[in-house]
C-alpha cells in the first residue's frame, strides 16, 4: 500500500509539472498580508522551514458558509492554544483555503481580504506571529482548477515560494479534499472534527497508502504533531 501512495502521488505531482502556467494564480493566489502581520522573521530565512499548511473555515473559525464578513470570526476552541504550542515548536503556518465564493459572484477578494487580516489581527493579539502567508483559490469546485482542492497546487505553489520538502510539512484540515490535496503533495494529513461538514464524511482513514489520524479539535491535532515530528525529525 505504501508503495502504491507513493507511486500515485509521484504520479500526480508529474501530471501538475507538465501543466502549462498560464497565469500567475494557475497554481492559487495570495492574499498579500499587512505588513504589521508578517512574521519579524519570516520562513524564507529560517534555517528548519518547519511548515504547517492549515484551512481556514472550519478549521481554524467556525464555518458560516462563504464567511466573508468581520462580524461572523469566531475562532475555534483549541486553536490559539494549538497555534502556540506548534509556534513554540518552531513551525510556521500557511493558509490555503478554497474561496470558490469569489467566483459565484457572493463576495469579493476585496471582502476576502478584509477578513482574512481580521483573523490575523485577531490571532496576532494572541501571540500567533508565524502566520507566513495565504493561499486561495477562487474556482468553482466543477471547473477542477488546479489550484483547488483536493487538487493539490497551492501546495506546489509553496513549495516553489519557500523552497519547501513537502514531505516534512503537515496539513490540518476539516475536509476530506484537505486530506487527499495533502497526499497528493506528499504532506502529512491530519484530520480535525471541528467543520461543519465533518458529519457527512465517511470517515477517511486513509487514502492511497497514507493513514489519515483524526482528532476531534485542533489543540488534539497540534498536540500529536508536535510528537510526531519530534519521533520521525521532521
Amino acid at each position: 500500500c505504501i508503495i502504491i501512495g507513493a507511486l500515485w502521488r509521484l504520479r500526480s505531482l508529474k501530471r501538475f509539472r507538465r501543466l502549462e502556467i498560464k497565469t500567475p494564480g494557475y497554481y492559487g493566489e495570495e492574499d498579500e498580508l499587512n505588513p504589521e502581520l508578517k512574521p519579524l522573521v519570516g520562513l524564507r530565512q529560517s534555517a528548519q522551514k518547519r511548515v504547517i499548511f492549515i484551512d481556514r473555515d472550519g478549521t481554524l473559525h467556525r464555518d458560516a458558509v462563504n464567511t466573508h464578513r468581520l462580524e461572523d470570526l469566531e475562532l475555534l476552541e483549541g486553536v490559539v492554544e494549538g497555534l502556540r504550542k506548534l509556534q513554540e515548536k518552531g513551525f510556521y503556518f500557511i493558509i490555503v483555503s478554497n474561496q470558490d465564493g469569489i467566483k459565484r459572484g457572493l463576495y469579493g477578494r476585496e471582502e476576502m481580504h478584509s477578513f482574512n487580516m481580521h483573523l490575523l489581527s485577531t490571532l496576532r493579539k494572541e501571540g500567533i506571529e508565524y502566520i507566513e502567508t495565504i493561499y486561495y483559490s477562487p474556482h468553482k469546485r466543477e471547473e477542477d482548477h488546479p489550484s483547488f482542492k483536493p487538487n493539490c497546487g497551492m501546495f506546489l505553489k509553496a513549495k516553489q515560494a519557500y523552497q519547501l520538502v513537502l514531505e516534512k510539512t503537515y496539513m490540518i484540515g476539516d475536509q476530506n479534499s484537505d486530506m487527499v490535496a495533502a497526499i497528493s503533495a506528499g504532506v502529512q494529513p491530519v484530520f480535525v472534527e471541528t467543520g461543519i461538514y465533518a458529519p457527512e464524511h465517511v470517515r477517511l482513514k486513509a487514502h492511497n497508502g497514507i493513514s489519515i489520524p483524526w482528532f476531534s479539535d485542533f489543540l488534539s491535532a497540534a498536540t500529536w504533531i508536535c510528537e510526531n515530528c519530534e519521533q520521525n525529525k521532521r
